[in-house]
């Protein structure tokens, strides 16, 4: 369990520092749920509206006025596009910059990187079979 410690503080530090767009989002729950929300949607390709976002997040995670502001300064800070629908002019459409969907690749790789470690351990407790291999993690 240190060990997995150690490598969640290194995870944050390492975004701390090297990804600006990493870093924004994750200083706050609120802002996780919308980082991820709205690249969930990018993989899927299934664009996601400001409304749908706000409605995804709000009222669990945060109030309608709380997702606005992350949204107003991810796009602000140029992490995120905001566009108009094409088909519904009163639609804006969210998505990923290059660099938010870069720096999300980076910071997912290391993530994995560190917890390479957990199938080790599973195996040495003889529990490995039931959970996920190194490759599905």
């Amino acid at each position: 369990m240190k060990d997995i410690v150690k490598r969640l503080i290194r995870q944050i530090k390492m975004s701390d520092k090297e990804l600006e767009c990493i870093k924004f989002f994750t200083a706050t729950n609120e802002k996780k749920i919308v980082w991820l929300s709205i690249l969930d949607r990018y993989y899927d390709q299934k664009p996601i509206s400001v409304e749908e976002l706000i409605e995804q997040v709000a009222p669990h995670f945060a109030s309608r006025s709380t997702v606005k502001n992350i949204i107003e300064d991810a796009v602000y800070f140029g992490y995120v596009k905001k566009t108009q629908d094409h088909v519904d002019r009163r639609k804006f459409i969210l998505s990923p910059t290059e660099n938010l969907i870069q720096e999300s690749t980076k910071w997912s790789e290391k993530f994995k990187e560190s917890f390479k470690i957990i199938p080790s351990i599973l195996a040495v407790l003889s529990l490995a079979e039931p959970f996920l291999t190194l490759s599905e993690i």
